[in-house]
């Protein structure tokens, strides 16, 4: 595997962490059809949408830190 230089690894890290601003910037004006199709009677709890999405990008943010410790310390002994 090719080791990036500081230059691709920057742009490659600002692009991962671009997704999740893209991703929300563009369900935001599809929100009031996202709570159509769920159909959700209250649309207060359309930005439950919103809260599951962050919550999923949190949990797969954690995970994966958990996963990249447990291979540190399997790969020490």
């Amino acid at each position: 595997m090719k080791n990036l230089s500081r230059r691709e690894f920057v742009a490659l890290a600002a692009a991962l962490m671009a997704i999740e601003a893209l991703a929300l910037d563009i369900m935001l004006p599809a929100l009031p059809d996202i709570g159509a199709a769920f159909q959700v009677a209250d649309p207060n709890d359309r930005s439950l949408v919103l809260t599951m999405f962050l919550i999923g990008f949190g949990l797969r943010k954690w995970c994966s830190g958990l996963c990249a410790i447990a291979s540190a310390a399997v790969g020490q002994n």
